[in-house]
């Protein structure tokens, strides 16, 4: 097993979270820790809204950077 310091590490991976709970609901048969859940969707909340933002701002000049 890990240590509880390396765990933490790896656990602040939002997809760490995600396969944690899959594995949670398809061999264990468990409801996954809704706490693990609710941090992955806000910051994929907040980096859904950065990314749009910066999209916007950038909209005019985006085709010509690629």
């Amino acid at each position: 097993m890990l240590e509880p310091v390396k765990r933490k590490i790896i656990m602040l991976n939002p997809m760490a979270r995600i396969i944690q709970a899959s594995r949670e609901i398809l061999i264990d048969n468990n409801v996954p820790e809704l706490g693990g859940l609710m941090y992955v969707f806000i910051l994929a909340t907040v980096i859904m809204i950065i990314g749009y933002s910066l999209f916007k701002k950038q909209e005019g000049f985006f085709v010509e950077k690629i």
